[in-house]
């Protein structure tokens, strides 16, 4: 990270270290964090409050958008998915939730597991109605209309693979 100050100065830097030094519990989880001193640069992406002194990032921006066209409800009509790009990521943002899912769940190490329980606590703050459909569903696309089948394998869970060594 050699000359980030002249980009974002100490914001950037201290953010990285409050990220790299969990003992002390700045920064939980993973993703995407933003200085609050740099808060209002983001105009792309929603952003919520997560310490005092940064703000969380939400990149899965199609799940964040179906949730506010639905206000929360589904089954949706499939229509919907279709009838613009809003929701172009839709399949990716369900199977990041399918794997961050199995993670919190499955692997061997309970700081990683609570860092990726940290992070799905943090979405289904923010999206409850869909996290209460999706928990009853697996996380599967069907539970958006049952005639989706999304164009993601669902059934593939790549970090399964992975801690399986496979």
């Amino acid at each position: 990270m050699s000359n980030i100050q002249a980009y974002y100065g100490l914001a950037l830097i201290d953010a990285y270290k409050d990220e790299s030094n969990r003992e002390e519990g700045a920064l939980e989880g993973f993703g995407l964090y933003v200085d609050k001193r740099l808060s209002n640069e983001i105009i792309v992406f929603d952003k919520i409050p997560f310490t005092e002194k940064y703000e969380f990032i939400l990149l899965c921006q199609s799940i964040k958008n179906l949730y506010k066209t639905t206000e929360g409800n589904l089954p949706i009509d499939i229509n919907l998915l279709s009838e613009t790009d809003t929701f172009h990521r839709i399949d990716e943002d369900v199977r990041f939730f399918r794997e961050i899912q199995y993670i919190k769940r499955n692997h061997p190490v309970k700081k990683i597991r609570a860092k990726y329980q940290k992070v799905y606590d943090t979405y289904k703050k923010e999206l409850p109605l869909f996290f209460t459909t999706f928990e009853e569903h697996g996380f599967l696309p069907f539970a958006i209309n049952s005639d989706y089948a999304g164009s993601i394998d669902p059934f593939y869970i790549l970090a399964e693979k992975e801690l399986n060594g496979n």
